[in-house]
């Protein structure tokens, strides 16, 4: 049995209304390459 706080917790287990109002993301698939690589050319600006 998991604890209270746990279970209560909403970023956990988020309430319908939550759910509602996300967003997901769906799989880029080998373009993700090239998103990693942006992205880590993004970090090494230092901004």
């Amino acid at each position: 049995m998991l604890p209270k706080e746990f279970t209560e917790n909403k970023i956990v287990f988020p309430d319908a209304a939550t759910i509602a109002n996300g967003e997901f993301h769906s799989d880029v698939g080998e373009a993700n390459i090239i998103y990693e690589r942006y992205y880590e050319k993004l970090k090494a600006q230092n901004l």
